[in-house]
């Protein structure tokens, strides 16, 4: 066996475990979008605007390049802002049906914290970690116009 199909063998095994061990994180992984419609899908913090449906973030306007893991880490960071948000529980939102191991989420918050300046993200020692911005959830307007005629 070549060393490229043994490493797609060995990923596809523990991809198959990591179902079996946890199927429910799997399931709330693939689903976070749909539990999530009632939520506000933007968010505000310093000049940074995080658009959620459109998995875009910008800054004063511009738009940000992000990684999708990365983006996938700030949003679940900035929907819990000011709250411990464990290791495991970061695992199981950005990466539900694969085994990584937490240098993995070490890179992706290095990432962040470059775009975003270093205070933005807070380490709880052993545990997880805190965003640290402050954030102002922008709720969609109830009267939103459309352009279908009022015929």
């Amino acid at each position: 066996m070549k060393g490229h199909e043994l490493n797609f063998e060995r990923r596809s095994i523990a991809v198959i475990a990591n179902w079996r061990l946890r199927p429910e994180a799997a399931i709330a992984g693939r689903l976070s979008g749909m539990a999530s419609a009632a939520l506000p899908r933007c968010y505000r913090f310093g000049a940074f605007e995080l658009q959620l449906d459109e998995r875009r973030l910008l800054s004063d306007g511009a738009s940000v390049l992000l990684r999708p893991r990365a983006f996938d880490l700030l949003a679940a960071m900035v929907e819990r802002a000011g709250h411990l948000v464990t290791k495991d529980e970061l695992l199981d939102r950005v990466w539900p049906v694969v085994v990584v191991e937490e240098a993995a989420l070490h890179v992706q918050v290095s990432a962040l914290r470059k775009v975003l300046g270093a205070n933005a993200i807070a380490t709880v020692s052993g545990q997880g970690y805190r965003f640290a911005l402050p954030v102002t959830k922008i709720e969609a307007q109830a009267s939103a116009k459309h352009n279908l005629g009022a015929d």
